[in-house]
């Protein structure tokens, strides 16, 4: 599998998640990590905090198991699955917003 296509599903996934983010956007590392960069902005307007800006990350982008992710960070899966919920929420409206 090359680069383009190991991240192809999670280019699908962030596009349907986000507005305005097309499938190619994410299909190679170069890409992947500029996307992530551009949604930092996210963090730095405060909209979401940086432990909810690395759930979505490692689990949307670098297609991780919740679970997993959540493990890693002392989070119940729960509380994990709900706080990443919320933070997907609150881009989705800040987009909105402003676009």
């Amino acid at each position: 599998m090359d680069e383009a296509e190991k991240y192809r599903l999670d280019a699908e996934q962030l596009s349907e998640s986000y507005p305005g983010i097309a499938p190619a956007a994410a299909t190679d590392r170069e890409s992947v990590e500029l996307t992530i960069r551009n949604y930092r902005v996210f963090v730095e307007t405060g909209v979401v905090n940086e432990v909810d800006f690395a759930l979505i990350v490692e689990t949307r982008i670098h297609d991780r198991e919740l679970h997993d992710v959540a493990e890693d960070m002392g989070l119940d899966y729960a509380v994990a699955r709900k706080r990443r919920y919320r933070a997907e929420q609150a881009i989705k409206e800040s987009f909105e917003k402003y676009f």
